[in-house]
């Protein structure tokens, strides 16, 4: 592999680690959002109680008939526990698929911090390398200019 395809290769390397992070915003705006939401379920419980109470309602009001008695009321009662519950686990749920996304953008941003750690590496060592290039041929070239003035020096001294 030479020098130009090397290039291109580390070229390749830092567009997709560039790629890598900025997806990892998109993913850290998606976090913030699920936190946001979580955060309000937590300061706002009550709506999460009117919502299971809405629910009773709706089934309530789907069960035939004018007069409604205690058969009627231990259905609505029914229904709105359930509501209730259908409030809860809905919040569990929204608790345990922020922390699983968390973890899962936590583990892609340890991994894009790792390739962007092995790309400085390699990215300095290439460096390091054509300084070193760099000083050898001059010191040749030096070393050559030299023998060149001092043989012309001695040509025409002699």
């Amino acid at each position: 592999m030479n020098k130009e395809e090397k290039r291109q290769e580390l070229i390749a390397k830092v567009k997709e680690a560039e790629a890598r992070i900025e997806a990892r915003s998109m993913g850290d705006r998606a976090r913030e959002a699920g936190k946001e939401a979580t955060a309000f379920i937590s300061r706002h419980p009550l709506a999460s109680v009117a919502g299971g109470i809405a629910v009773g309602m709706l089934v309530g009001s789907l069960i035939p008939g004018r007069k409604i008695g205690n058969r009627g009321r231990a259905m609505a009662a029914m229904a709105a526990e359930f509501g209730l519950a259908y409030a809860r686990e809905a919040m569990d749920l929204a608790s345990e698929a922020a922390q699983s996304g968390q973890d899962k953008l936590e583990d892609i941003g340890d991994a894009v911090t790792d390739t962007s750690r092995k790309l400085r590496r390699d990215a300095a060592h290439a460096a390091g390398t054509a300084a070193d290039n760099a000083r050898s041929i001059g010191r040749r070239a030096g070393r050559k200019a030299g023998r060149a003035m001092r043989d012309l020096r001695n040509r025409t001294t002699h």
